[in-house]
């Protein structure tokens, strides 16, 4: 495989795998996970969105954050962007779904508030309100607090509100950063204010639009 493109050695690996364990591998498996070596062209990791499979290269295959970051694609989400460029769609390092890190047992980081939303999590602790109809007061918590305040009404962890479009909706989120998100790269201890539409049907990649501190507007 020395000099071969990671496509060539990944299409031989799955039909080695098709071989043993029959075609339809999305049956047999929920997720499949392949580890290129490094005697092919460079890369880092790659999976398709709602898919069984992902793919790594080298020292990336015991990278944490890229394994969360691809099997995140293959569950359906999108990348986490900031600023809206052609080249942004990482840039929001709030959450795991941006840029990717090297170590093996960490950063320990979370998925932003869109992303959270969309997998249904912290789902008795959210709430969602347009601010054309009627104002919203609560609380907002970090996600490495749900456990202390599941059962709390006042607070929430993710406040969600509708656009004037249609196409997309405002995630309000505190980026509390301790526990479970102690190493978040961007954002720690503010409120995060990230936007998510829809693109052909399914959730499009989110954008960071603000950060601020308790107090500020």
């Amino acid at each position: 495989s020395r000099g071969r493109d990671q496509g060539y050695v990944t299409d031989a690996a799955l039909d080695t795998l098709r071989r043993k364990f029959g075609n339809n591998l999305y049956e047999a498996f929920d997720h499949v996970i392949l580890c290129i070596p490094k005697n092919v062209r460079p890369f880092i990791a790659y999976a398709w969105g709602l898919d069984y499979l992902s793919v790594y290269y080298d020292s990336w295959c015991s990278s944490l954050s890229s394994f969360v970051h691809e099997i995140g694609h293959n569950i359906g989400l999108k990348h986490s962007g900031e600023d809206e460029c052609a080249t942004c769609e990482y840039r929001d390092q709030s959450g795991i779904m941006g840029f990717v890190y090297p170590e093996g047992d960490g950063p320990k980081m979370c998925f932003n508030g869109p992303k959270s939303w969309q997998l249904g999590w912290y789902s008795n602790r959210n709430a969602a309100t347009n601010p054309l109809v009627s104002d919203w007061n609560g609380q907002l918590v970090g996600v490495a607090d749900y456990g202390e305040i599941s059962n709390t009404l006042q607070y929430h962890v993710i406040l969600k509100l509708e656009a004037a479009t249609q196409n997309t909706a405002y995630y309000i989120a505190f980026n509390r950063q301790r526990g479970i998100n102690a190493e978040t790269a961007e954002g720690g201890d503010q409120v995060l204010i990230t936007t998510q539409g829809w693109e052909y049907g399914e959730p499009s990649v989110s954008n960071l639009e603000a950060k601020m501190y308790g107090g500020g507007r």
